[in-house]
């Protein structure tokens, strides 16, 4: 089944933030399938969302198949998303898994600003087969302004798989 670290579900009246968090040195195995959601919203939010200054650091997680969200929010956020100062350093997918990855994704609506600035991925290693991997992602509808800025990938993401199918996005929007 499926493996939560921080997840909401519910909706939130005003705002709602993730901030701070450290998850380190963690070995998660989800061998029989489903997904890794690390820091996760899928709750309406009515104020704004603040998933920042959090660190992934040094975490495996041995999956066979499912999807990998390391920090994501997939809902409605009425007055701005900031997914600022992140880091997700030394994350290894052990095995040849299927499935996509993403590190920092917003896949909600309605949000009228995004920010994702000023992450970091450092020495991260996928060993995925098939799917797409996603480090810094948004495909959700935002009015009026997206942020990308001074994010940086030093050696942030290396695919030890020699057969990998798949789209590789540092940046996507």
């Amino acid at each position: 089944g499926n493996r939560f670290i921080l997840y909401t579900t519910g909706n939130v009246n005003s705002n709602l933030s993730f901030t701070n968090n450290l998850i380190a040195s963690t070995t998660v195995s989800t061998n029989s399938g489903g997904g890794f959601y690390g820091m996760y919203n899928s709750g309406v939010c009515q104020g704004s969302l603040n998933l920042s200054s959090n660190d992934l650091n040094s975490n495996i997680l041995e999956t066979a198949s499912g999807p990998t969200y390391l920090i994501a929010n997939t809902a409605s956020v009425s007055s701005g998303i900031v997914m600022d100062n992140n880091s997700i350093n030394g994350y290894t997918n052990s095995i040849g898994a299927s499935g996509d990855l993403y590190g920092i994704v917003n896949t909600g609506s309605l949000s009228p600003s995004l920010s994702m600035s000023g992450n970091t991925f450092t020495n991260n290693v996928s060993g995925i087969t098939s799917g797409n991997i996603q480090l810094i992602a948004n495909s959700g509808s935002i009015s009026n302004s997206i942020n990308f800025n001074g994010n940086t990938l030093s050696q942030g993401l290396s695919n030890t798989s020699t057969d990998f199918s798949g789209n590789l996005n540092a940046i996507y929007n």
